[in-house]
């Protein structure tokens, strides 16, 4: 048994030997930065014949990497690791030299300079800035073919009835402007004023709920400034249409911009039914006695047509 044992270890060694000495080849290294000549811990280094992948490996902490058991020929060391540059060496190994030592491989950095870094973003359809709220009107898409009137019912804290009356939180109390400076068509009839003022023509709406001083009493409840787009020229207009069994509205207003001259048209007609009611009440007296009572209540629908033009 102990001569079997024995046996088997000579047959052992003997195999692990003769592998050694077909695969002689061994190839050491240690990869580092081409500037800071610091380590590259961790990096890849492949040897290949052609296509053909003979051995690879991965550097340790600092840098080193060793391949071992190698067949006697030519070859390509491929080195690479994230944020540097891919290096290839050509490796020849022969019976006369099949230990190669290539010491330091610097790697060089794959930084790329930059001529200018833009950061874009898009700004939110609301933004709460502390003493205001911004509606950014010009990023709502829904906002195209509509008035002044339709864009600030989609602003919060803000209502607008069918009628163009605007209200901020419940208090009609408000004073608005355009651009930052009070307008006098906005102070006369807001709500007219609202219709005709396209909607594609304003970029946002601040809302100042606790206006300063500087604000009369005029606008107790709050400020609405309507801030427009600049430069605008051209034609534009919007059309109105709103009926109903009791109400009918037809409405119109046209614009036309070039510069410094600005033209604009609007035309309106309101129907409704002006509808009330008329009660009659008759008792008949006997003796000073009430013998009977009669009671009639009549309905009127009258139509009314109102027209205006500007």
């Amino acid at each position: 048994m102990k001569q079997l044992f024995t046996l088997l270890l000579l047959v052992l060694v003997g195999g692990s030997t003769m592998a050694q000495m077909a695969h002689p080849g061994k190839l050491s290294g240690v990869l580092s930065d081409s500037l800071t000549a610091a380590p590259i811990g961790y990096a890849n280094a492949v040897l290949k014949n052609g296509d053909k992948l003979i051995s690879g490996t991965a550097a340790d902490g600092e840098g080193k990497f060793e391949l071992a058991n190698l067949p006697l020929g030519s070859y390509t060391l491929e080195l690479t690791f994230l944020g540097y540059r891919p290096k290839k060496l050509p490796i020849t190994l022969t019976a006369e030299q099949p230990v190669l030592q290539l010491g330091k491989v610097p790697l060089n950095s794959d930084s790329k300079i930059l001529a200018a870094v833009e950061v874009t973003a898009m700004k939110a359809l609301v933004e709460d800035k502390g003493d205001k709220l911004v509606y950014n009107a010009e990023k709502d898409a829904s906002n195209a073919g509509g008035n002044a009137a339709d864009v600030l019912r989609k602003v919060p804290t803000l209502t607008v009835d069918l009628d163009g009356n605007v209200q901020m939180r419940g208090n009609s109390n408000i004073k608005v402007l355009v651009n930052g400076k009070p307008s006098g068509m906005m102070a006369r009839n807001l709500a007219e004023a609202l219709r005709q003022m396209p909607a594609d023509n304003i970029k946002s709406v601040e809302v100042i709920t606790s206006p300063g001083a500087r604000y009369d009493a005029e606008g107790s409840a709050g400020v609405i400034n309507i801030i427009t787009k600049k430069g605008l020229q051209g034609f534009n207009g919007s059309t109105n249409v709103t009926t109903g069994n009791l109400n009918r509205y037809l409405g119109t207003n046209l614009n036309y911009r070039k510069k410094k001259l600005g033209i604009s048209l609007s035309a309106s007609g309101y129907q409704y039914r002006n509808k009330y009611s008329m009660e009659s009440t008759r008792t008949n007296l006997v003796n000073g006695e009430p013998v009977s009572v009669f009671e009639q209540t009549t309905w009127l629908i009258t139509p009314v047509l109102v027209a205006t033009a500007k």
